[in-house]
């Protein structure tokens, strides 16, 4: 990412601007991802899409949330974010009371080593490679243009 690129990420997500420009109206945008990694603490993701929600005279609200996670950190996503094991269900929550709507689309996405038996934990320099290469994978499956040309 170039300087220009960085300073227009930055601008947007704050809503602040060095050179007296109004930031990007985002909700113009149809695709609004939320991409997080997460361990065993999943309100890291309803934290994050709060303070995106009420930032700025354009909120960010994301229209897909797409979480990062060990076997074990996912299903604990599951449970506490959608509510799966009969909890709250916090996104749901969030998204009524800030969004006016019901939550988006919520995918997880379990990290695998080189022999493709999935992750319960980051516990090695193998595993963290591993779960580097899958959150760059993410990023290029998300940022594709050509699969959004297609």
């Amino acid at each position: 990412m170039g300087a220009d690129e960085s300073q227009k990420f930055a601008e947007m997500i704050t809503g602040d601007s060095t050179d007296g420009r109004q930031p990007d109206d985002v909700s113009r945008y149809g695709r609004r991802v939320l991409l997080a990694t997460v361990g065993l603490s999943p309100q890291v993701v309803t934290e994050t899409a709060y303070a995106l929600m009420v930032s700025g005279d354009s909120p960010f609200i994301p229209s897909e949330i797409i979480i990062i996670s060990t076997t074990t950190g996912a299903e604990q996503a599951r449970e506490k974010l959608l509510g799966t094991a009969g909890g709250i269900p916090w996104l749901k929550r969030l998204y009524h009371e800030y969004a006016g709507s019901g939550p988006p689309t919520t995918d997880f996405v379990t990290v695998a080593d080189h022999t493709g038996m999935e992750l319960d934990d980051i516990d090695s320099p193998e595993s963290s490679a591993a779960f580097a290469d899958k959150i760059l994978e993410t990023v290029r499956r998300i940022t594709d243009v050509s699969r959004k040309l297609g």
